[in-house]
């Protein structure tokens, strides 16, 4: 996809840039993953399993085996999905919904420069999905070892790094990009 006007035109045309339609394919895998183990797992749980783990990867709080106890995690992630999939759509016809870091809108922004920050955003969204949905993955892979008797803490370290350094380093690349777009005039390519 070209840089400036043209890349304006794809974004409002849904064709959204190569890395989103990457992202969107590596979500779309995850969210099919922690469904289909959801699915192949729920045969196998006891009738009592963890609502919640501490921070050893034990359970702390045990309910009975039901439907919403088990598929609770993968329905908020397909609701997450959905509600990101109707951002990305929204975005490029209603610019005002981007707030940037200088206290502007996106619909602010002179065209070319607009077209790449919405990109930059789209991607950014994708970045979020991606993490919240690894991030449920590993909680609910972490309830199934402890409904199963084997603690999974280590687990719940790796959840606890993703969720406290992921959102920083991406707020930073993202303003880092922000600030390379409008200072080159979205001529920078993205």
């Amino acid at each position: 996809m070209g840089e400036g006007p043209r890349g304006l035109r794809g974004v409002r045309q849904g064709e959204p840039p190569v890395t989103s339609r990457v992202l969107r394919v590596v979500n779309g895998l995850l969210l099919m993953g922690l469904l289909f183990f959801s699915l192949l797992a729920w045969p196998s749980l006891p009738e009592r399993i963890p609502f919640h783990l501490g921070w050893d990867g034990r359970g702390d709080r045990w309910g009975p085996k039901s439907f919403l106890g088990w598929f609770g995690l993968p329905l908020v992630a397909v609701a997450l999905s959905l509600l990101f999939a109707w951002l990305v759509r929204g975005l490029p016809r209603r610019p005002q919904w981007v707030n940037l870091p200088d206290f502007r809108r996106a619909s602010d922004l002179p065209e070319p420069v607009r077209g790449q920050v919405l990109k930059l955003v789209v991607e950014f969204l994708g970045l979020i999905q991606t993490g919240v949905l690894v991030i449920f993955s590993l909680v609910q892979y972490a309830m199934y070892r402890a409904a199963m008797g084997r603690p999974a803490g280590e687990l719940l370290v790796v959840v606890l790094v993703l969720a406290v350094l992921s959102g920083p380093i991406l707020l930073v690349v993202l303003f880092v990009r922000y600030r390379q777009l409008v200072a080159g005039g979205g001529a920078g390519g993205g």
